[in-house]
């Protein structure tokens, strides 16, 4: 039972989380991509269709996709929504004419079944230029005090120098770990209780003598009734 138990916490210990990163184009989605997985600045250009990552932290392993954001490719973004656990929303910090059109992306996704259980993270980018919206700002342009439904984290970063952005994956850590231990409670409490057993019956010994004497005492007669008709009839 304890061989089982640890072949299954592996199991899960070791799956891969899958997280994907949106926004509009231009917030610093692909930037936060490679900060993550090279720990350095790649130039890039715009996103069309997605980049996907695997990024490890402490032994645990998440895939991350990173997709285009340009207005064109935005109706394509449920597409990537299956399995998903965390959605990583990038605001450009200092673009406030289009934070209603986040706003309005950020609610159409959190509307759709395939991400009702999925870890909402946040990262205002952009923070280090002068005059950016502040994570307080952003955070009541977008009304994040509404989000009801899942769990949400707002975070300050500069994608360029990297900074902020630990902070948003040990909030995703953080997550894992509190429904790590629900899970695993669930699983000790089920190893603990065992296999359902099944109710055996209690045998009981009948004495078959009340009944069977006077059933073979009964055919005993009958016998020696036939037996006597048929001596009479073959001297009749």
């Amino acid at each position: 039972m304890g061989i089982l138990f640890t072949k299954l916490w592996r199991l899960f210990n070791h799956q891969e989380h899958k997280v994907i990163i949106v926004g509009l184009d231009n917030a610093g989605k692909t930037t936060i991509l490679y900060q993550f997985s090279m720990n350095e600045v790649v130039h890039t250009s715009p996103t069309i269709g997605s980049n996907v990552e695997e990024i490890v932290v402490n032994n645990t392993h998440f895939l991350m996709w990173d997709i285009g954001g340009q207005e064109s490719l935005r109706s394509s973004w449920n597409t990537y929504y299956t399995n998903t656990e965390f959605v990583i929303v990038v605001v450009d910090s200092t673009d406030r004419e289009r934070i209603s059109v986040t706003k309005e992306e950020l609610y159409r996704m959190l509307a759709h079944e395939d991400l009702r259980k999925a870890g909402l993270l946040i990262f205002a980018n952009k923070q280090d230029v002068k005059g950016c919206m502040s994570v307080a700002e952003i955070s009541q342009s977008l009304q994040l005090t509404s989000v009801k439904d899942h769990q949400w984290h707002i975070q300050a970063c500069c994608a360029l120098t990297g900074e902020g952005l630990c902070q948003g994956l040990e909030w995703m850590m953080s997550r894992l770990r509190i429904t790590t231990s629900t899970v695993t409670e669930h699983k000790t409490q089920f190893f603990q209780s065992g296999l359902p057993t099944r109710k055996v019956k209690k045998k009981v010994k009948v004495d078959t003598s009340k009944f069977m004497t006077p059933y073979l005492a009964h055919s005993q007669k009958m016998l020696e009734q036939f037996s006597h008709n048929k001596y009479r009839q073959a001297y009749d």
